[in-house]
């Protein structure tokens, strides 16, 4: 994924609202109107310039850019702008699946040749909305609204996104400067263990901190909006994470979940001071499954300079708080994005026709064996038939997300809530 970025300033969104009030004049710029948007696939892909283009032998032309996944289906599409859904192809009866979003001003976007097949198949019997996308309802940026296919006039073709930008008018807009421009949404997911939040640490705190965090299980909560001015690892003690304290050299460790009892004075520096549960932080821990809205997302960690939150952000920040925990690592110096641990990605070019392939905290993708199987290796290439029968299967489990400060955006905090609020949805092709 690539990085994201944010309109970041009043002054910003007034540059851009004027970008997008000037594509109402019937001029050679209007081909260069960047409306401002989030990019609508979630997921590596890859578009060209293909705006205005020949069709069928140039008796129309191309009114959209196609954003091409690789040949996978089932990448995510989002909602490039929050607006009312105003046209769906299965309500008016016709091949399935498309949305037309309708945005303030009058403006548009639309999403074509959305999934319709059961997943593994290229069948056609699947409906590839996501639930509540109908006429009418509202949707908010980074919402999933479907997912990308190959259906409508692309069945024999490679599934992709087509997307369009309407002006009130009505008048198509070339999408390519927008796409351009757009923000993406952007996160990584990191194996929930000791070596990955480790390594995590080292990035983040390269010269050392004050406070250190000590926790019994990655998946504890922690109170709404706490920060800890160091970084949060994981027992139990090791000779890797006592290597790591000593290299951190910090004043004081907090220790959640770990009673002092066990030893833990003799794995740490000299003089250290110990603060038992975190209650300084105000992080009183317990475990994810006791929180009101149950364990439905994993641990999420925000690598911070303890700046407030977008307002726009926060809202989706304390909406996922109900059901996971938020960690917040306040750094001198961010990190870059990039710099950040994923675990690896798998040879998806090597992957066979008709697999799903789901999400794991062994990297972004990974492809399970089938139903019947309990447990994989982490770096094994596994498959499920087309065929099989996957209702009774669960996926691996999703790790740690980590975001820095310029990743946490309204949209890719909206975004997280579908990725893990629903079933898993597989990739395949």
């Amino acid at each position: 994924m690539s990085r994201s970025k944010g309109i970041g300033s009043v002054a910003a969104f007034a540059v851009a609202l004027v970008a997008v009030v000037g594509a109402l004049a019937p001029s050679p710029a209007a081909a260069e109107t960047v409306y401002p948007i989030t990019f609508p696939v979630a997921g590596d892909s890859y578009y060209y310039a293909g705006f205005g283009a020949c069709r069928d032998g140039c008796s129309r032309t191309h009114e959209g850019i196609d954003i091409m996944t690789y040949g996978w289906k089932g990448v995510p599409v989002v909602a490039a702008r929050s607006g009312k859904v105003v046209y769906t192809s299965v309500d008016a009866g016709r091949p399935c699946c498309s949305v037309v979003i309708e945005h303030r001003y009058g403006y548009q976007t639309r999403y074509l040749h959305l999934n319709n097949d059961t997943p593994g198949t290229d069948d056609g019997r699947a409906v590839g909305l996501a639930p509540g996308v109908e006429v009418g309802a509202r949707v908010e940026e980074g919402q999933i609204i479907g997912w990308v296919g190959d259906s409508g006039n692309t069945e024999d073709n490679i599934p992709h996104l087509h997307f369009e930008i309407r002006a009130p008018d009505g008048r198509a807009i070339d999408p390519y400067p927008s796409l351009r421009n757009a923000d993406r949404i952007d996160f990584g997911i990191l194996a929930a263990d000791q070596e990955a939040l480790i390594a995590l640490s080292q990035i983040a705190y390269p010269d050392g901190a004050r406070s250190v965090a000590i926790a019994a299980d990655p998946a504890i909560a922690v109170g709404t909006g706490t920060t800890f001015d160091g970084p949060v690892l994981v027992g139990p003690f090791t000779a890797a994470l006592d290597a790591e304290l000593d290299r951190l050299a910090p004043e004081r460790v907090v220790l959640l979940g770990i009673a002092q009892d066990v030893g833990v004075a003799r794995h740490l520096p000299t003089g250290v001071r110990i603060v038992d549960e975190g209650t300084a932080e105000g992080a009183v821990p317990r475990p994810i499954d006791a929180l009101p809205g149950g364990p439905s997302m994993p641990p999420i960690v925000i690598v911070d300079d303890g700046r407030r939150i977008p307002k726009d952000a926060a809202e989706f920040s304390d909406r996922i708080a109900a059901t996971t925990s938020i960690q917040r690592w306040a750094v001198a110096r961010l990190p870059r994005t990039r710099d950040l641990p994923t675990g690896p990605m798998l040879p998806l070019g090597e992957v066979p026709a008709g697999t799903l392939v789901f999400r794991s905290s062994t990297g972004w993708v990974e492809a399970p064996r089938g139903p019947t199987v309990e447990e994989t290796a982490a770096d094994a290439l596994t498959v499920v038939p087309a065929d099989a029968d996957v209702g009774n299967w669960s996926p691996p489990a999703i790790g740690l997300v980590t975001l820095t400060r310029r990743q946490v955006t309204a949209p890719t905090l909206r975004f997280l809530l579908d990725l893990f609020g629903s079933p898993p949805d597989p990739l395949w092709r």
